[in-house]
Formats: C-alpha cells, structure tokens, sequence
C-alpha cells in the first residue's frame, strides 16, 4: 500500500475514529465535530460506529459531500429548494443543533 492509496471510509474508520477516541480519553468530555466537504462525509460515516456516536456531543457538517446537478428524485430536489431558499432566511432562523443517532 502507498501512502495516499486510501478511501474516505478508511479515513472515516481509522483516522477520524482514532483521533475523536484519542479526544475523548484525553478530556473525557463528548467531541464537537465540524466538518466541511470531505469531512461531512467522513463524520457521517464515522457516526455508523456505536463508541463514535457515543462519544460525539453534536456535529456542524457544512457544504454538499456531492453536486446536486444530476438528481432527479422529488424528495431531493425538494431538500434543494429549501436549500436554495434558506438564502432569504435570516442566519439566526437555520442554525441547528443535529445530534448523532445512539
């Protein structure tokens, strides 16, 4: 195996898992996650692990993980829309708190 010869679901499993678990026992206080793009879907995947999830207080996960472009399924295209027009909304109306799944 070469060095950049990795997935972002090992990246997922190993890198990130490692380093909330190596938080966690050092503080011993839950992890906030924030996550832009690759991140996003790296703390998604990462949160399928039960000990993640555990140790997860909440997660910020920002931007797309993909292009919406080529989607066809209403739903979707409905969570588009309202994507598209949160931009009229004041920020203080969208800010939320998600929190893992136990």
């Amino acid at each position: 195996m070469k060095f950049w010869d990795w997935s972002w679901q090992e990246l997922a499993l190993y890198d990130l898992g490692e380093m909330i678990r190596y938080i966690y026992s050092e503080t011993n206080s839950k992890v906030i996650i924030v996550g832009h793009s690759q991140g996003t879907i790296m703390s998604l995947a990462a949160f399928t692990q039960p000990d993640i999830s555990e140790m997860v207080e909440a997660a910020a996960l920002l931007y797309p993980i993909s292009y919406l472009e080529h989607i066809t399924t209403r739903f979707v295209l409905r969570l588009v829309k309202m994507g598209n027009d949160l931009e009229t909304v004041p920020r203080q109306a969208i800010v939320r708190c998600y929190l893992p799944v136990h």
